[in-house]
């Protein structure tokens, strides 16, 4: 194992599971946090016990998530990118 992996212990809607990761503690204990927060609302929504399907469940509405979030970080570069051009333009001209 190398050096900068480590293992963690984190609890996930009361079960425990070992995994081993580079990413820093923090962000390990954040990510399980959030995900069980979505797994806790999810089966709260739904009335859904199973913990497997919560899980699935919870990991594609975590995917279509992260899809919107690109779109919309891809929607941001561009229009950064205009504003800049224009922001270039408006300089020329005033020069």
């Amino acid at each position: 194992m190398a050096d900068s992996m480590k293992k963690y212990t984190i609890i996930l809607f009361g079960e425990s599971y070992t995994i081993i990761s580079d990413e820093p503690a923090e962000d390990i204990t954040q990510a399980a946090e959030y995900y069980n927060q979505c797994m806790e609302i999810l089966s709260e929504e739904t009335n859904l016990k199973d913990v497997k399907k919560l899980a699935f469940l919870t990991g594609l509405q975590l995917s279509q998530e992260l899809l919107r979030m690109q779109r919309r970080l891809l929607h941001l570069e561009d229009t950064e990118q205009k504003v800049q051009l224009l922001a270039d333009t408006i300089e020329s001209s005033l020069e």
